[in-house]
């Protein structure tokens, strides 16, 4: 099965390493982005330095099922969020097949089947409060897609972590 995998990613890895560094390049620029985030929205709340254990831990909000969000959360959905914008645009530049941000996939084990989610009913669901349907879902932050015939098919998945280390973690989908 794997063998099968891989065999089909080929093509596609192929014509990536074509350029020389061309995923080097492409991993140091989203390595970038996650560094950008985590400057900007430091600097829009502390200037010139990052939050200390205390702030990041200070509960600030309250979700709608009563649990505490604190700083550290807050922080890094807002770092997130401009991370995977910066993604967006470096993507468009380096990569020359589809991609994916933050789409959602429903993954049936037993039938093997692979679907998407849109993110209209995504929204719907989380409006209804009836997130258990996303229960057995995966959100990728970006997947690299072969081509366009195949949206269900990953070159390559990844994941950000930018509080923790600001960079970009690989997968497959």
């Amino acid at each position: 099965m794997v063998a099968s995998q891989l065999a089909e990613w080929v093509p596609m890895l192929l014509m990536v390493l074509e350029s020389d560094n061309a995923v080097g390049e492409l991993e140091e620029q989203l390595a970038e982005c996650a560094r950008l985030a985590e400057r900007q929205v430091n600097a829009r709340y502390f200037g010139n330095r990052a939050p200390t254990r205390e702030e990041c831990g200070e509960e600030v909000e309250v979700d709608g099922c009563g649990r505490p969000i604190t700083r550290a959360m807050l922080l890094g959905q807002q770092k997130h969020a401009v991370a995977l914008q910066c993604a967006q645009e470096v993507l468009e530049q380096l990569w020359p097949a589809p991609f994916s941000i933050e789409q959602r996939y429903r993954y049936y084990p037993n039938a093997k089947v692979l679907e998407t989610v849109s993110r209209e009913e995504e929204a719907r669901l989380i409006a209804q409060d009836c997130t258990g349907e996303l229960w057995r879902t995966i959100k990728p932050d970006i997947v690299l897609h072969a081509d366009r015939s195949s949206l269900r098919k990953s070159v390559l998945t990844l994941e950000a972590q930018i509080s923790l280390n600001g960079r970009f973690q690989r997968g497959l989908l």
